[in-house]
């Protein structure tokens, strides 16, 4: 059996890793070739390197635009001439999309797997229709997201979260912090233009709240220079330090979804380029949104609070901390608690099941 898997960023490499361990229990003769990362390796034959794949915001997008471009063909020419069985493409659901509809156009007639849903819920519902027409199965990690597509013929299987299982095996213990002080974590993003825009006020938040709390500790996860007095915390501990911090300040993303997991009542913040901004406010009309963070999407109400909309400033975000501490703590929790009962269901073991289900 040849099967064609796509994981073109990071979180989608680690997703690919988990289920080509569990593919590979039950197809122990298949061969699995595509795009991977270094957590993939070893496991798939990286006919193309994630990296090439790898863009953040619109503005990147458009300036990566060429080289995207020449991938996708490089990508779509292949699987054409090896004519895998399968093709399975683990998030970044817009490209998928795109890939699928160039392979039917062919004349691909293999089975097509969409890893991750596209936020039909958010903007561009039409893609649930477009989506009917080129993809075989579509599995979701949220539990709200099928019903976007209940009205169409693709078979639609919500299978839970990948990052409930990460937490669950993560044991890192490499962490010295004050186990007599509370923690106050910062996460701005993993790309430098994005820890540039929202770590300053992130850290003039943080210093305005510790003047109520002295004995707090200030830990960032970036790999810039940071304040003296500021914790340093390598991406690869950042799960330990949500197990062990008292509040967090994030940037809205997948961060979010594993502060909840961890029960860290959190401010979600986001500081947009300018051309982010209009994009998101004219073309996609985020705006219209009742909540940007997933953690607050999936709650149905804020159960993180979000400074996001401008202005924003960060007294803003200090006072969120402040109500956390004076009257939210244990609700936030039960709700992050809630969360993640809905949220773990074994989603690699599902997925895998619901492909093989597919031959």
């Amino acid at each position: 059996m040849n099967i064609c898997i796509f994981a073109g960023e990071t979180s989608a490499d680690l997703y690919s890793a988990m289920l080509l361990v569990e593919l590979r229990k039950k197809l122990p003769t298949a061969r699995f070739w595509g795009v991977g990362g270094p957590s993939s390796k070893g496991l798939i034959n990286v006919v193309i390197p994630m990296e090439k794949f790898q863009v953040m915001g619109l503005s990147d997008v458009l300036k990566a635009l060429p080289r995207l471009a020449r991938c996708f063909f490089q990508l779509a020419g292949m699987i054409m001439k090896k004519n895998p069985d399968m093709v399975i493409i683990i998030d970044q659901p817009s490209f998928g999309i795109k890939l699928a509809k160039q392979l039917r156009k062919k004349g691909y007639r293999g089975k097509i797997v969409q890893f991750v849903a596209p936020t039909v819920w958010a903007w561009k519902k039409e893609r649930a229709d477009e989506m009917a027409k080129h993809f075989d199965l579509l599995l979701t990690l949220f539990d709200f997201e099928p019903d976007y597509f209940a009205h169409t013929s693709l078979k639609t299987v919500f299978v839970g979260h990948p990052i409930v299982e990460l937490i669950a095996k993560d044991n890192s213990q490499s962490l010295v912090l004050d186990p007599d002080r509370p923690v106050l974590a910062i996460f701005p993003g993993s790309r430098p233009a994005e820890i540039g825009r929202n770590l300053p006020k992130q850290l003039e938040a943080a210093k305005i709240y510790c003047e109520s709390h002295p004995t707090t500790q200030i830990a960032v996860v970036a790999s810039c220079d940071l304040p003296q007095h500021v914790i340093k915390v390598p991406f690869n501990a950042r799960y330990e330090l949500m197990k062990k911090c008292h509040l967090a300040i994030a940037k809205s993303g997948t961060v979010t979804l594993e502060l909840a997991l961890h029960k860290v009542p959190t401010v979600v913040t986001y500081e947009l380029s300018w051309l982010n901004y209009l994009m998101a406010r004219y073309v996609m009309k985020v705006d219209k949104m009742a909540f940007f963070s997933i953690v607050n999407i999936l709650a149905g109400y804020e159960l993180f609070f979000e400074r996001i909309k401008p202005p924003v400033t960060c007294q803003d975000i200090a006072n969120c901390l402040e109500e956390y501490e004076s009257s939210r703590y244990n609700e936030c929790q039960e709700g992050c608690q809630s969360l993640k009962t809905r949220l773990d269901h074994a989603a690699i073991q599902h997925a895998a099941k619901e492909i093989c289900e597919l031959f």
